[in-house]
């Protein structure tokens, strides 16, 4: 009896042991020999050059228009206070698809209040790693708005810390312009030719500010658009997506004209998407602000917060089968070319499709009714009853001008293939001339 009562005070003893030996352990890593907690000081992988997580807790505030790694997975580009429908914390994010690994958490502080930020996904993935994706922390009723102005600090699951300006905050009220463009990221070999043709255009149809999102361009590109940007016409902002291109779509083109929507929110009436080879050209108006207001007249009952435009395909060089049509001014002949526009499609191309890409269309939307704005179409109002008008090409067409042929205007073709392929030679865009010549010489 003695031998087992023995027995069980020694194993329990030899337990008792070794659990405070895990405790010392893990009081050890956790607190360190000074007792200080050791949680938001651990050491995190350093960054490299070329490294997808350049800037991953590198900086405590982040200001400079960077790609911040947040919470594993998570890279934040923007904050904007929305008090549109509830008042909320709106992120601009590309975050990991879950098919490639788990993502962190996010979690933003107001004042000591922690909220776990949601996470709403654009359909405009491709099944890469990355997706533009919009986060959502709704405020406490107790927190005021103004405390946004000095910032607001995200945390994630794993105790990183990151402190974005607030967007937005003191927008309300400010005086707005009519249009504003949004161009999603510029790279490649462009020139400043290409920048100032594209302004003066954009400038002729009606656009009174044009977003520029700078990710890859020359010093001369660079130089140009300063230029502009002094003029109060042109805003710059630095897209610098440090993600590997081929895990994300298009540079992150998607993320880019949601930050823009938000951006233009409380500055512009309408906001328009496209790119440098692009332009929303009116058929029976010449301004936008007509159009529009036409649009509006015709639609009224209906709650419209967005158009969109179907897609004519143009094209520079002449292995195009023979025209069969000619639309607009078929008088004019091509025009003698000002500064910068020997090599301008717009005034020296002329032949396309004879019918509309429906599917490859661009928006005109209103800012402040839109939750969610894709590519090529309104994605998801803010309210329910909200919905995208689908303008006919007879009243506006978008003018895509290409001077390579690309897979999607073959797959154009074979959308068509039942259709009568014969091209039609438009010159509707030559009402612009005069213009965008006067715009020039000033």
């Amino acid at each position: 009896m003695k031998s087992t009562s023995c027995f069980l005070l020694t194993a329990v003893f030899q337990v008792f042991m070794i659990g405070l030996f895990i405790a010392t352990v893990m009081f050890d890593a956790e607190f360190g020999e000074n007792g200080t907690s050791k949680r938001n000081t651990l050491d995190r992988k350093q960054p490299r050059d070329g490294d997808e997580y350049l800037y991953r807790d590198k900086a405590i505030k982040n200001n400079n228009n960077n790609f911040i790694e947040v919470a594993t997975g998570v890279f934040v580009y923007s904050a904007y206070y929305d008090n549109r429908d509830g008042r909320n914390l709106r992120l601009v994010a590309l975050v990991q698809d879950p098919m490639y690994g788990d993502h962190g958490d996010v979690f933003c502080d107001f004042s000591g209040a922690r909220v776990e930020a949601t996470i709403y996904w654009s359909p405009e993935g491709h099944a890469l790693q990355y997706t533009a994706c919009l986060l959502s922390c709704e405020m406490p009723y107790y927190i005021d708005a103004s405390q946004l102005g000095q910032g607001v600090t995200l945390e994630s699951d794993d105790g990183t810390r990151t402190t974005f300006d607030v967007n937005n905050v003191k927008e309300i009220g400010r005086d707005r312009v009519q249009f504003a463009v949004c161009v999603p990221p510029l790279f490649g070999n462009l020139s400043s030719a290409n920048i100032d043709n594209f302004i003066v255009l954009t400038q002729v149809l009606g656009a009174e500010k044009i977003i520029f999102y700078e990710y890859f361009v020359n010093n001369d590109v660079k130089l140009g658009l300063q230029r502009y940007q002094k003029s109060g016409l042109v805003e710059i902002k630095p897209w610098n997506m440090t993600l590997r291109e081929s895990n994300v779509w298009y540079f992150g083109q998607s993320a880019c004209i949601w930050d823009c929507m938000f951006h233009t929110m409380y500055s512009a009436e309408w906001i328009v998407f496209n790119d440098l080879d692009e332009y929303i050209v009116p058929k029976t108006d010449i301004k936008w602000y007509q159009m529009i207001r036409n649009l509006q007249r015709n639609v009224e009952g209906k709650y419209i917060v967005a158009y969109e435009f179907p897609s004519y395909l143009f094209k520079m060089n002449d292995i195009w089968p023979q025209t069969t049509n000619i639309v607009g001014n078929n008088d004019k002949l091509a025009p003698s070319f000002s500064l910068n526009t020997e090599q301008f499609l717009p005034f020296n191309t002329f032949k396309r499709y004879h019918s509309a890409d429906a599917t490859r269309t661009k928006t005109i939307l209103n800012p402040r009714l839109v939750f969610e704005p894709q590519i090529h179409r309104l994605g998801k109002p803010l309210f329910g009853n909200g919905t995208a008008l689908k303008v006919n090409e007879s009243v506006a067409a978008v003018h895509h001008y290409r001077e390579k042929e690309e897979q999607s205007l073959r797959m154009s073709r074979w959308r068509m293939r039942n259709e009568v392929l014969g091209l039609v030679e438009d010159r509707t865009i030559l009402r612009y001339q005069e213009d965008f010549d006067r715009y020039v010489e000033t």
